[in-house]
């Protein structure tokens, strides 16, 4: 039996990466991601997949193939026909799923928003590219999902990692350190 909060039931405000404070009449139930990290991004800070109902087919191939299908396996489920291989919606398969709420990306092409809020959806757009950004993306998605405090024990598990990497790596010469390829 689910219990609902008022919290559930009231309207949001949440401002994404372009800056827009987007208008959500409730916490979404329904959420689209169409950028590769998002899904799952939402998922980990979410905590379920019971929300997620498209993602990128990129996206759901790296969850089919790895450590996270495993953890959520519901996420195998989820629709990936939204979107092709480019960042463009399917707007048949879209609106098929009925979203709350439209993930895209708001830094990979001009038209990739507008496509999707001519169809009358709400979208947060993200940016993606720096540790930065993807500290933002986490606090807006504990903002839409009411989960602000798991945005934030996620971005303090950040930080922790990165300390233990800049003392792993102290005293190293620019030669000594390692190379890494992050793909």
């Amino acid at each position: 039996l689910a219990v609902t909060t008022a919290a559930a039931l009231e309207p949001l405000s949440v401002v994404d990466q372009r800056g827009k404070s987007v208008a959500l009449p409730r916490p979404p139930q329904r959420i689209v991601t169409i950028p590769i990290p998002a899904a799952s991004n939402v998922i980990t800070v979410d905590g379920t997949v019971d929300h997620l109902v498209g993602m990128h087919p990129s996206a759901k191939e790296a969850i089919e193939q790895g450590i996270f299908g495993a953890i959520f396996p519901k996420a195998r489920a989820v629709r990936s026909d939204i979107t092709g291989q480019s960042f463009m919606p399917n707007i048949e398969s879209l609106l098929s799923v009925r979203p709350d709420v439209v993930i895209q990306w708001a830094n990979q092409g001009a038209d990739l928003i507008p496509a999707v809020e001519r169809l009358g959806l709400p979208v947060l757009g993200i940016s993606y590219g720096t540790e930065d950004l993807a500290r933002g993306a986490f606090v807006m998605y504990g903002q839409m999902l009411g989960k602000e405090a798991r945005a934030a024990e996620i971005i303090a598990y950040r930080d922790k990692m990165l300390k233990r990497l800049d003392a792993a790596l102290s005293g190293l010469t620019e030669e000594q350190k390692p190379r890494v390829l992050h793909l």
